[in-house]
């Protein structure tokens, strides 16, 4: 990618089983790794982003991370930091999600980050938004009421013709379509 590569993250929220099923140790060493290679590609202008969590309260599962020398993961990252998404609306029981300032995520990110050493590095945010939003607390509905209350769902819309390569089985003088 050359120069157009504004940094590499070793992972992407590793402390949720959909994204990472191996160990902290495996996780640390995978940075690990990635840190060689840049350094032995002479990159070290690119910054390493240490995995970020899937919130700023689940970081010290990246934070405490270390290989398989012992070494801690925060030796081969250069950025930290974790996704920040919120809620909208209410819960199931009528109590609103809690409402925050992305400066208070990123104190309690900095907050983390100092427990760890880290906390004169730079922090970074890769994904924010709303993770959530239930308006009205109702449960979810089954196809067939939401059909009664808005009707049918729109027909599905036609799936364009491309062409593939090769004859046309019956006409070997035209390309065959689908």
């Amino acid at each position: 990618y050359g120069d157009r590569l504004f940094g590499i993250e070793c992972g992407n929220e590793p402390n949720s089983r959909w994204f990472w099923s191996g160990t902290q140790t495996q996780l640390a060493d995978s940075c690990k790794a990635i840190y060689d290679a840049r350094k032995a590609a002479n990159r070290t202008s690119i910054p390493i982003l240490c995995p970020q969590a899937d919130s700023p309260e689940r970081m010290s599962y990246v934070l405490s991370a270390r290989t398989s020398g012992n070494q801690p993961i925060t030796a081969y990252c250069d950025w930290f930091g974790a996704h920040v998404y919120s809620g909208m609306g209410s819960d199931q029981t009528g109590k609103p999600y809690s409402t925050f300032s992305l400066a208070e995520k990123i104190r309690l990110m900095q907050a983390r980050m100092t427990t760890w050493g880290v906390g004169g590095k730079p922090l970074i945010v890769t994904e924010y938004g709303v993770g959530r939003a239930n308006y009205n607390n109702q449960q979810p509905r089954h196809r067939s009421s939401i059909q009664e209350q808005w009707g049918p769902p729109p027909p599905a819309p036609l799936r364009p013709a491309r062409v593939t390569t090769g004859p046309h089985p019956d006409h070997p003088t035209q390309n065959r379509y689908q």
